[in-house]
């Protein structure tokens, strides 16, 4: 749950097809969703250990696989990996 409140992301998948989805929790919207890989390796998914919201809520950082990404809350596009 973002710190407002008002989006709600979830991981769905504890394998290498993980699935990234994020809510509009309001109206219950998907506002995107997500197939998340390792940039390292495209053809792979990734497992994921954790989401967090950024204190602002506008982007997710999530790790897993020695890999951490932030994910823009809205667009869904990826701001920085590592």
């Amino acid at each position: 749950m973002s710190p407002a409140g008002d989006t709600l992301a979830a991981i769905s998948g504890f394998s290498r097809a993980s699935k990234l989805r994020v809510y509009e929790r309001a109206t219950g919207r998907l506002k995107f969703e997500s197939n998340l890989y390792d940039p390292k390796h495209p053809s792979e998914g990734l497992f994921v250990g954790d989401i967090a919201f950024t204190p602002d809520g506008s982007m997710l950082a999530i790790s897993g696989d020695n890999v951490v990404s932030l994910v823009d809350v809205n667009s869904g596009a990826a701001r920085w990996q590592t």
